[in-house]
């Protein structure tokens, strides 16, 4: 296998640049989207975590639990900061990034329990996430409320990032492709507007690119320079020197009884 892994990772990774690149080529042309372009990348949206699901339940993908429950809790967090009076395409796709993860977190815990990697990184990370939503309820401005939404959804995002760049198999590329494309389109439908308008879904396009990457292409192996398993595994956690400095294995030689 070579660093950029297997004809599945080249097809996927090739699809993906292809599918980005077109759909921003179509959106730079025809900017602004009429507003029911929304409903395409809402259909788009729920496709991908439709996909995730059904790979949860099959054990294709194992998901953190808490990073997935948290990208579900935030986004309803910023539909309520973006809701001004009038249901705007953005709000109705924001709502639909909150769904999905809601679903699939009830699926794996459904299915697999374990997979909620309860790690003191984890739990840190969730702490902070939580803050960022209390920094939101002691707000009354909405561009705040979504900067506190937007550091909220990337603390709770870095357990899964680092578990993606250390073990892309346990993920699943193709729906983090439908979300950018998602988040490309529901951007082009927005003329004008400011920070609170276009600073959510900016965020979860640019955090969806990183996802896709770490999931579709070993990086951590590119990183290393190796393809070597056991030496990725190394760089990617190391071993910790053993306290008695025993090597493992090691059989002490009989000692003869005494004459």
């Amino acid at each position: 296998m070579t660093l950029l892994g297997g004809p599945a990772q080249k097809r996927t990774l090739a699809v993906g640049g292809l599918s980005v690149g077109l759909v921003a080529t179509l959106i730079v042309l025809a900017h602004p989207l009429p507003a029911w372009c929304a409903a395409i990348a809402i259909a788009v949206r729920l496709i991908g975590s439709g996909q995730y699901a059904v790979a949860v339940a099959r054990r294709r993908a194992r998901p953190n639990i808490v990073t997935w429950f948290l990208w579900g809790v935030t986004p309803m967090i910023a539909v309520a900061a973006q809701v001004d009076g009038y249901l705007r395409p953005e709000v109705a796709v924001t709502f639909v990034l909150g769904l999905g993860p809601l679903v699939v977190s009830a699926v794996a815990f459904r299915t697999d329990r374990s997979a909620s990697h309860l790690t003191p990184f984890t739990l840190s990370c969730a702490a902070a996430s939580v803050a960022g939503i209390v920094a939101w309820q002691v707000t009354d401005n909405p561009a705040l409320a979504i900067a506190s939404c937007v550091l909220a959804d990337l603390l709770a995002s870095l357990p899964t990032l680092r578990k993606a760049y250390g073990a892309p198999e346990s993920e699943y590329a193709p729906p983090y492709l439908l979300s950018m494309l998602a988040m490309l389109v529901t951007l082009g439908t927005i003329d004008g507007g400011d920070f609170t308008s276009y600073g959510f879904p900016l965020y979860i396009l640019l955090i969806n690119v990183a996802l896709f990457a770490f999931a579709a292409m070993p990086v951590a192996r590119i990183v290393a320079g190796t393809t070597d398993t056991e030496r990725l595994a190394d760089v990617v956690s190391p071993a910790r020197p053993r306290r008695h400095g025993i090597p493992p294995g090691y059989r002490p030689a009989a000692v003869p009884a005494p004459r």
